[in-house]
């Protein structure tokens, strides 16, 4: 008996995980304000108000794999995210529609319009140029052998 570490490789190349990901969680964010969830509301709203509207306008931006790194990614992301909510609020604000779920209505158009247009560019994009995500996953594995040693 051994135990080793084996390896998955999940890559955004042909599939986009990460476009159904960000759909996923902004869904159970919409359901979360229904509900009395307390707790997942919470959890739900950082990634929901400060990562996903600047990833998605930033992969419509940039669906091609370019000279940012994931972490300039991730960071861009923050910033234009920290950009977009306000400009969304203040609009709301001119016109009358300041409660909470205007502005998770408002977010989540965002969200959802540019993924759709991210995945339109994506489309035209050849495979060896897309930009995607890579994630290594490893995991314990015993292995067992049967075989009689000469």
């Amino acid at each position: 008996m051994k135990l080793e570490l084996k390896t998955i490789k999940i890559t955004t190349k042909r599939w986009p995980y990460d476009t159904y990901t960000g759909l996923l969680i902004s869904m159970l964010m919409l359901l979360a304000v229904f509900s009395d969830a307390y707790m997942l509301r919470l959890i739900l709203s950082f990634p929901f108000m400060l990562f996903l509207p600047g990833y998605f306008v930033l992969k419509s931006i940039y669906p091609k794999n370019n000279k940012l790194s994931n972490i300039e990614r991730c960071l861009y992301s923050i910033a234009v995210s920290i950009a977009i909510s306000p400009i969304i609020y203040t609009v709301l604000k001119e016109v009358g529609k300041t409660e909470e779920l205007s502005i998770i209505l408002s977010i989540l158009a965002v969200i959802i319009s540019s993924s759709i247009l991210s995945e339109l560019l994506r489309i035209n994009i050849p495979s060896s140029e897309r930009y995607c995500l890579v994630f290594n996953i490893k995991y314990p594995c015993l292995s067992i052998n049967f075989h009689k040693n000469k």
